[in-house]
């Protein structure tokens, strides 16, 4: 167990007099539950009770969270409040690390790449590409807000991009960002630290236990199962990312999302399909591909990222959606156009992927809110529900930090000043 002297300042233990609320119910055993979890029992202390109540298992296969490896980037173009937070946040999961003794983070450095020319990855018809000039803005306004939050980075000419990194090999690159301190989360690992740490805390963990109502009051909040049964809880933390809508069918109107075609009903959030892709180099180019030789990457144009060999595999997989989903359980492998479009784009990116076996496909989905920033706000005028979804496929990397804050807001029933960017309020204003 960490020394409590180093914990840092985000799990600070609650005073008497801030802590309001005693019983905390977390529905949805994702990363952002099980980080409130793992937070709310260490800032709460003996004084309060929290129970995580998770749909199916914590860290099965259809989840959100689940997969091997996960980006971990500080580049946010000009939205400087994300780029702070992921400082704050990787010290957190060094935390955790030393709490669970696993190891959750590996530091590669990270490039965001620009090409000079249009380019196109893959065909779905939902792929947003950026222009060249777009791309080259996107790296400016990074390198900008990085500098001036204090996070090392290098912007790079396309000469020093091929001589530090010679895999990438496309002639039409023409500058990269280089974002010193990115790295790969090991994505599954971080789940079950935060499951093991919890319950080390006092959590307690109900797994096969899926939510159909909550019901905030000016008392508390209830919530019922599937099975039939309830609870009654002081404060609830809803953390179900793509459910969400069908538990809060009135978020949608919140957000001012139009209703479906042909009368269906609105969705405050866009659930879409994202296919990965893991190639296992050629033997005589696998070395090429290893951390430390080869960093995380992004193609600003295409939004196409990647990460180095894990498990002797490189992931790779487009950003933009693949397939608009009504419910996450539709998720299906791609088809072979899409595999060889992407396949094609990254051979000639990194010759060194030609002759790559494909050894697995996953497919996970996005939880995408209207502007693709979070959402996390009460829910009522007592902050006896609290909301945390809407992570749009970049929300992994601050599970550390999510969980701390959304702890002390539901123990508090204050709202953190740093979450104010992410309140349902900003569609209001935006009408």
């Amino acid at each position: 167990m960490a020394d409590e002297e180093t914990r840092p300042a985000a799990l600070r233990p609650l005073g008497a007099e801030e802590r309001t609320r005693r019983r905390l119910a977390v529905i949805g055993g994702g990363l952002v539950g099980l980080a409130t979890a793992w937070a709310a029992a260490q800032i709460g202390g003996d004084q309060i009770e929290v129970d995580l109540y998770e749909a199916v298992a914590i860290a099965h296969e259809g989840g959100a969270s689940v997969d091997v490896t996960r980006v971990f980037r500080h580049a946010y173009e000009d939205r400087a409040y994300y780029s702070r937070w992921t400082a704050e946040a990787l010290g957190l999961w060094r935390h955790l690390e030393s709490q669970s003794e696993r190891r959750l983070y590996l530091r590669t450095g990270g490039v965001w790449a620009a090409h000079a020319t249009d380019q196109t990855a893959t065909s779905s018809g939902l792929e947003q590409p950026y222009s060249p000039e777009a791309a080259s803005r996107s790296l400016e306004l990074s390198f900008k807000t990085m500098r001036e939050v204090g996070l090392p980075c290098e912007m790079l000419n396309s000469y020093e991009l091929r001589r530090r990194y010679p895999q990438f090999a496309d002639p039409t690159l023409a500058k990269a960002l280089l974002d010193r301190e990115a790295g790969m989360l090991f994505a599954r690992d971080a789940l079950l630290a935060f499951r093991d740490v919890a319950r080390r805390f006092g959590a307690r963990m109900h797994e096969g236990r899926r939510a159909v109502e909550v019901r905030p009051s000016a008392g508390g909040c209830g919530v019922s199962f599937a099975d039939g049964s309830s609870i009654e809880a002081d404060v609830v933390v809803l953390a179900a990312n793509a459910w969400t809508d069908r538990l809060l069918p009135e978020l949608a109107s919140r957000v001012g999302s139009p209703a479906g075609p042909d009368g269906a009903p609105a969705r405050a959030l866009q659930v879409t399909e994202q296919p990965l892709f893991y190639f296992l180099p050629a033997p005589s180019a696998a070395e090429e591909f290893e951390p430390g030789r080869f960093p995380v990457f992004l193609f600003v144009n295409t939004r196409v990222y990647g990460l180095p060999a894990y498990l002797g595999a490189v992931k790779a997989a487009n950003n933009d959606p693949a397939r608009l989903l009504d419910d996450p359980g539709e998720r299906r492998l791609a088809d072979s156009v899409y595999q060889e479009q992407l396949y094609s784009f990254l051979v000639r990116q990194f010759p060194g992927l030609r002759n790559a076996a494909l050894l697995q496909e996953r497919v996970c989905y996005y939880d995408r809110s209207p502007d693709e920033d979070f959402l996390l706000d009460q829910w009522d005028p007592e902050a006896r529900l609290i909301v945390a979804c809407g992570f749009s496929g970049h929300g992994f990397k601050f599970g550390p930090l999510l969980g701390a804050r959304l702890a002390r807001y539901a123990l508090s029933g204050r709202c953190p000043a740093d979450l104010h960017p992410f309140s349902l309020a900003r569609f209001q204003h935006a009408v």
